[in-house]
C-alpha cells in the first residue's frame, strides 16, 4: 500500500514540477499523522523534494 501512495505524490510532483507557475527546484512536503508517514517515505525516494 505504501508502494502506491509514494506512486501517487511521485505522479503529484511530477505534474507540480512542470506546471509554468511552479519552480521545480523548491518543491516541499508536509503531512500529518498517516500524511507524515507518507511524507517521510515519500522524501527518501524523491530527491526532488
Amino acid at each position: 500500500m505504501t508502494d502506491l501512495q509514494i506512486q501517487d505524490g511521485q505522479a503529484a510532483i511530477d505534474v507540480l514540477a512542470d506546471h509554468p507557475n511552479v519552480d521545480g527546484k523548491q518543491i516541499g512536503c508536509i503531512g500529518n499523522s498517516y500524511g507524515e508517514r507518507t511524507t517521510m517515505w515519500l522524501t527518501l525516494f524523491d530527491q526532488r523534494i
